[in-house]
C-alpha cells in the first residue's frame, strides 16, 4: 500500500509577508522578502502569496510615498 506524500506547509513569513503588505508596507516588503527565500529554500508553499505580498507592499508604499497625507 503506497501513500501519497503530504503536501509542504506554508511558509509563515509568505502570511505574514503578504497580511503587513496591506497593514504597514515598507515591514510587508521586507517579510515577503524573506519568505521567497524561506520558500525556496525549504521548498514550502506560498511562493505566489509572497509575490503578491511583495506587489502589493511595493505599490503601497510607492502610494505613500506620492500621495500626499492630509496630515503634513
Amino acid at each position: 500500500m503506497t501513500s501519497t506524500p503530504s503536501k509542504p506547509y506554508f511558509s509563515t513569513y509568505s502570511i505574514v509577508g503578504f497580511v503587513l503588505a496591506f497593514l504597514l508596507p515598507i515591514a510587508g516588503v521586507i517579510v515577503s522578502i524573506i519568505g521567497i527565500r524561506d520558500t525556496r529554500k525549504n521548498n514550502l508553499r506560498g511562493h505566489k502569496l509572497t509575490l503578491a505580498g511583495l506587489v502589493v507592499g511595493i505599490i503601497s508604499t510607492i502610494g505613500l510615498l506620492v500621495v500626499p497625507h492630509p496630515y503634513f
